[in-house]
């Protein structure tokens, strides 16, 4: 379960770090 937790909030960041390059 911690391990999925970790690949969920990697793939948060990866999507934050998404909108961020779309947003500028």
């Amino acid at each position: 379960m911690l391990l999925w937790g970790s690949k969920w909030e990697s793939e948060n960041i990866l999507s934050f770090i998404d909108f961020f390059i779309n947003f500028f």
